[in-house]
This record gives structure tokens, sequence and C-alpha cells, in this order.
């Protein structure tokens, strides 16, 4: 189906007479010169806008003010929010490719969202992170410095070849995030959320490591965390946690524990049709090679006796 030039401006001319809303914005293309050049949009706000689905490249945004705007499954590309200030905005399903946003002193991001969106080669720093929604977003090949979390969840989301340098996690929730080829310097972790971590057992096990733990206002070093793992694999045991005593005894390794602990944690997901919860076991047993042909071979048993009959798996 095709329309004529003037079949479009004369719909559109319509649509905006009777029917004006300057808040619709969606599928808009923002880009700088022809040449590549950046194009600068100073000290503008935009509130309770619908963005959804753009294309912006080659823009700096300075000392601008995003409040309730919706950016959901926008592309961002060689984009810079310097000063900038996000609140309550939507950035879900959306890409940022050699995106930055930095402020010159730490300025608060609060109840924004970030899901299922993708990081890559991205600078962030000197940010306040508050109540905002990082589920299963992608950090990849990024630079985070200078970062605080406060009541954010970040779980499922992955820090893949990326550094981290003063980035407090220490109040959220970051059960099940994974990290692999990162470098992690001067990073705080939850004392109880770290065996949640998918990687990093590889992390305790370095001696030098620079990661710390938060416990109320205590921060503890590794080391000391370390030294705590045989009555912390008793502290999960007793809450029957096996994603927790896996990654443990991983870091202990001792492997043929972990994959009891790993083929003990699929077998009660089922019993409880917790398919979350398989997944981020499969997760981890990929990630760290758990899966031999025997662990793997009582899985798939067990998986079909669920689906396909009435037995409720055991060990």
């Amino acid at each position: 189906m095709m329309f004529t030039d003037e079949e479009i401006r004369n719909a559109l001319h319509v649509l905006q007479t009777k029917y004006p809303d300057h808040k619709i914005n969606m599928k808009k293309t923002i880009s700088g010169g022809n040449n590549g050049d950046f194009r600068i949009i100073s000290n503008e706000k935009y509130d309770r806008q619908s963005m959804k689905r753009s294309n912006i490249s080659n823009i700096i945004y300075d000392s601008c003010i995003f409040k309730k705007v919706a950016f959901t499954g926008s592309m961002f590309n060689n984009t810079f929010f310097n000063n900038s200030q996000f609140s309550g905005s939507g950035f879900s399903n959306c890409n940022f490719y050699r995106v930055s946003i930095t402020s010159t002193n730490q300025i608060e991001f609060d109840s924004n969202t970030f899901s299922q969106s993708n990081l890559i080669q991205c600078n962030i720093s000197n940010i306040l992170f508050i109540s905002n929604g990082f589920l299963n977003t992608l950090f990849d090949d990024c630079y985070l410095e200078n970062l605080c979390f406060q009541s954010n969840t970040l779980e499922g989301s992955q820090f893949n070849n990326s550094r981290l340098h003063n980035v407090d996690f220490g109040n959220v929730n970051i059960e099940f995030v994974s990290v692999q080829n990162s470098q992690l310097d001067g990073v705080i972790f939850p004392f109880y959320q770290l065996a949640y971590i998918i990687g990093i057992a590889n992390e305790i096990q370095n001696e030098n490591s620079k990661i710390t733990v938060a416990i109320g206002s205590r921060h503890i070093p590794i080391k000391e965390y370390k030294e705590q793992i045989e009555y912390l694999i008793i502290y999960y045991w007793n809450k029957s946690d096996y994603f927790a005593m896996c990654n443990l005894y991983i870091v202990n390794n001792d492997l043929d524990q972990a994959r009891k602990c790993l083929r003990d944690g699929i077998n009660t997901a089922l019993v409880n049709s917790d398919f979350r919860m398989i997944r981020h076991f499969c997760r981890l047993a990929r990630y760290h090679d758990l899966l031999d042909e025997d662990t793997t071979q009582h899985i798939l048993t067990e998986v079909d006796h669920f689906l396909y009959g009435t037995d409720i798996p055991s060990g």
C-alpha cells in the first residue's frame, strides 16, 4: 500500500489540527551534521514526552532535564549527556552505543528504568542512581566510574569486558548478575548477596582483588569474607539456598559438591515450577563448566519426568 506525498501531508494536517498533542513525538530522528559533526542542545527541559523508538545520534545534551520521558525502544549512537538529569524516565529495550553519561558533580538519577537495554562502549561517571531498574541489562566494554546505586534492582544484568572503578552496589538487589572478563577496582557489593553473582568466584579467589563487601555501615575486605565461606555455606544450607551454596563451593574448588547443589537446586525449582531459577542455575553452570555428561543427563532426565510424567524430582 502506497500513499502520495499530498495524502500524507493532508492526513498529518487533519490529525494535528483536530487532535493536537505536542508531547507525542515517537520515532523521531535527532542527529548532528551531515559530516558527523555534533549538535549541542543546552538547558532544555523535556517533561512527560513520548519519544519512543527514536533514533538519536551525534548529539550533546548539556545540562538538560528529562522528566518522565518515554524513550522505550530507542537507539542512541555517539550521544553525550553532560550534567543532565533523568527522573522517572523509561529507557527500557534501548540500545546505547558509544554513549557518555557524566556529570561534573555527582548528580541524581531517580526512578528510571534501563531494563532489557544494551549499553556498548559507554562511559558513565559521577552518577547517583536511586530506585532505578536494570533488569537483564547488558553492559559490554563499558567504563563505569564513581557511581553509587541505592535501592536499585540489577537482577540478571551482565557486565562483560568492562571496567568498574569506585562503584558502590552495597544497597541494591544484585542477585544473578554476571561479571565476565571485567576489572573491578574499589567495587562494593552487599555481603549476603555476593554469593548470588555469577562469575564472582574468580574474583573472590583472586588474592589481589580490590572489591569489598558491605554489611550495614561496615565495609569488609574480600579476604575476610573468604574466611567466612564455611559458615556462609551452612547459613545458606539452613535456608535451602542451593544457588548460593553452589557458588561458594566453586570458590572452594569443590566441584563435586557444587554439582550436587546444582542438581538439588534444579530439582527444587522443578517442584516449585520456578523456571526463573532454573535459568539462573543453568547460567551459573555454563559459566563455570559444571555441566559434565552425568550432570547434564541427570538434569534432562528430571526435566523430562517433570514435563511428561507424574514423578517428583529427587536428588
